[in-house]
């Protein structure tokens, strides 16, 4: 376990006045050092941890707080080996109020110089995986933002396609019938032409008022006809070429910006 569990063992061996708390505090901790050298660092934590609250017990004072110090620093030691392996970032929080607890006393600080530098390295350690963390959440964020204009793109997409869709269908069935409308008005040239041949023709008063009533027949179709030809065949032109004119703007590229915490951009797509 190196010198802290050399000189904690001495010390403890050394106490001129047997003590219950100090003696049970020893055999945890030596439980604890054959856990930590076996590479058994969980299980050297939660001894070391039972240690601590025993040696709160002893009655000397100062040897309570060297025992107590050399637990600090064994106990971080204990954290750091710990992470390693299950890779918790607890374990070097854990590690860091140890080793600044063994810092701020002044029971023993034999080790000074190695805990200084434990707690450095430990602290580049926990800033390293805090921006990795940042990293992280940055390119959630922006994965998030990214799919969400993606998605609204889409939205819009199928939104405009519907409706120049129904644009040119509904265009095209009014153009369709305006032409129905046209070909009403077309027999309607052909009734009356021939209605007023017979009206010409007709040799009796009855067969000349039948002849006039075709004309008039004629008449109605004819201006019926063209009137909704005219209508409809115009206003089914303009919702067709309204239509087409969306489909093709739809089909141009669009873009979507988008911001993330590490930068902005744009999205561009659509058909080139």
């Amino acid at each position: 376990m190196g010198f802290i569990s050399s000189l904690f063992l001495a010390t403890v061996l050394a106490s001129t006045s047997p003590d219950p708390a100090a003696a049970d505090t020893r055999d945890l901790f030596e439980r604890a050092a054959v856990q930590y050298d076996t590479s058994e660092y969980v299980g050297a934590v939660d001894i070391f941890t039972e240690a601590y609250r025993r040696s709160a017990q002893i009655q000397d004072p100062k040897l309570r707080a060297r025992v107590q110090a050399a637990i600090f620093f064994n106990l971080a030691r204990a954290h750091s080996k710990a992470y390693a392996l299950d890779r918790k970032p607890e374990h070097l929080l854990q590690a860091v109020d140890l080793l600044e607890k063994y810092l701020a006393q002044t029971a023993d600080l034999s080790n000074e110089e190695v805990a200084r530098q434990f707690l450095e390295e430990t602290q580049k350690e926990l800033e390293r995986l805090e921006q990795e963390k940042a990293k992280r959440e940055d390119a959630a964020a922006a994965k998030a933002e990214k799919t969400a204009a993606e998605r609204e793109k889409t939205r819009l997409a199928e939104e405009s396609a519907a409706n120049y869709r129904g644009l040119i269908v509904g265009g095209s069935v009014l153009m369709g019938l305006g032409v129905a409308g046209g070909g009403v008005a077309v027999a309607g040239v052909f009734v009356g032409t021939k209605a007023k041949k017979d009206y010409d023709a007709g040799p009796t008063r009855d067969e000349r008022l039948a002849a006039d009533k075709r004309v008039n027949t004629a008449n109605v179709m004819l201006i019926t006809g063209s009137v909704s030809a005219g209508v409809l065949i115009t206003t089914g032109l303009i919702m067709t070429l309204t239509g087409v004119k969306k489909k093709k703007k739809s089909q141009f590229a669009t873009a979507a910006p988008f911001f993330s915490p590490g930068g902005g951009g744009l999205v561009l797509s659509g058909e080139f």
